[in-house]
């Protein structure tokens, strides 16, 4: 990568500005302010930005948005360590995650990273353009834990590149999502050209959103994250096929519903809307609501027993009297989870496949 090269964002990518910086190896190299730990450009977002530019991220972190910050802080420790032992505050298919994890970044890496946690920034003639915090850096080369299920993160590990390219002065960079939760490595080598071109409209539509120009907002798988979604046309307007069974029982044609494939389709996505997102807030709203001494007609809250689960050891003793039978007549092995446990391999012919099931579910990409 030539020394200096530096494109404004929705400039062309073969545009050259005489700028560049010395090799950053501290995180502390760039000064954030107190209490902001991502720039208002953060690459994190580019994926969300990419599918609608109005995205906004939800100032309350859903369990999983918190999950995933503990799983982060017990990777970036043990990456730091070279291997070794994870938080064992995790639970233990957590811990097993994150420990696989590292062994898969220490194998990427050929050892350790030079850095954990670190700030990769990246300037435009006006300045900082923006920084991000990859996880883990090792030359030209970016690990980057995830959780959940295996999404497109293309964009953001683009801004990531790209950062790091222009810091090196070196290219190609080399960015491995580790998806924890799936065991699954997603590598992607990027030339400067191939990172400018991704992240570079993303950061022109986003700048365009906020100065109140370019396209509206859209739905996208996105939407139940952002901050913005109360307020959204487009995300309301999907419930328009449920809306009316709600407003008007006499006015709905469910009959209608069902013998056109079209509204049926628009109907389910309506039905999820209502159930995943609203359904969910308004229950917790009604909770507080009543645990305050007020009331929300037509509902209670019910005490219910907690979980049980037995205390250390006994479980040791369990087997030790009366062997794994008896456990194994109170329920059942979860077959991924078992396979997930280091040292654990099952051999063709070990597991007995049932009959295949069926659900319906939506199609990636959206709805109608």
């Amino acid at each position: 990568m030539a020394r200096g090269r530096k494109v404004k964002a929705g400039a062309a990518a073969t545009e050259t500005l005489p700028l560049g910086q010395p090799d950053i190896k501290a995180p502390e190299a760039v000064a954030v302010e107190p209490g902001r730990e991502h720039h208002d450009l953060s690459p994190s977002a580019f994926p969300k930005w990419q599918a609608c530019s109005h995205y906004e991220p939800s100032r309350e972190p859903g369990e999983e948005a918190e999950r995933g910050t503990r799983l982060h802080k017990a990777y970036a420790m043990a990456v730091a360590r070279k291997g070794g032992a994870v938080d064992a505050g995790l639970d233990p298919e957590d811990r097993a995650a994150v420990e696989w994890a590292v062994a898969e970044t220490l194998r990427l890496f050929g050892g350790a990273p030079e850095s954990v946690e670190r700030k990769l920034p990246y300037y435009d003639s006006e300045g900082l353009l923006y920084f991000g915090t990859a996880d883990a850096v090792c030359g030209v080369g970016i690990a980057d834990l995830k959780t959940g299920q295996v999404r497109d993160y293309a964009a953001q590990m683009a801004a990531y590149a790209l950062a790091l390219m222009d810091i090196k002065w070196a290219e190609p960079a080399t960015t491995h999502l580790i998806f924890c939760d799936e065991r699954e490595v997603v590598t992607r080598e990027w030339t400067a050209e191939e990172a400018i071109s991704v992240a570079m409209p993303i950061i022109a539509a986003r700048k365009e959103a906020l100065a109140g120009g370019g396209p509206g907002p859209r739905a996208c798988e996105y939407c139940g994250w952002c901050g913005r979604r109360d307020a959204c046309p487009p995300y309301a307007s999907q419930l328009a096929p449920a809306a009316v069974a709600i407003a008007s029982l006499e006015a709905f044609d469910f009959s209608a519903v069902l013998a056109d494939p079209e509204r049926l389709g628009q109907f389910l996505a309506a039905c999820k809307l209502l159930r995943c997102d609203y359904e969910e807030r308004a229950q917790a709203r009604a909770r507080e609501v009543i645990a305050a001494g007020g009331r929300v007609p037509g509902w209670t809250i019910q005490r219910r027993k907690g979980r049980e689960s037995l205390a250390p050891g006994v479980l040791d003793d369990i087997i030790h009297r009366h062997g794994w039978r008896v456990l194994l007549e109170c329920g059942t092995v979860s077959i991924p989870k078992l396979r997930k446990q280091p040292g654990i391999s099952l051999e063709p012919g070990q597991v007995v496949e049932g009959e295949p099931t069926e659900a319906l579910v939506e199609e990636k990409g959206g709805r109608p």
